[in-house]
């Protein structure tokens, strides 16, 4: 399940009223759980070899949350 859609149930489970503030955060929160899970997906064959080393060097930026 992603970010956006354990939001929505939520919303609807418990009939919490949607914030501004907490959509943009959940929106924030998927881009960042698309990216980890795009970082984790090993490239096949030969290619995993050439692009490891590059993967593991840039790796994934975070999200800080404040407030």
């Amino acid at each position: 399940m992603n970010i956006r859609d354990a939001y929505e149930q939520q919303l609807k489970r418990h009939g919490h009223v949607r914030d501004p503030a907490q959509e943009t955060i959940v929106d924030l929160l998927g881009g960042l759980q698309r990216r980890l899970a795009d970082s984790t997906a090993a490239p096949r064959g030969l290619l995993r070899y050439f692009t490891r080393a590059r993967q593991e060097q840039a790796g994934v930026k975070g999200l800080y949350i404040w407030g």
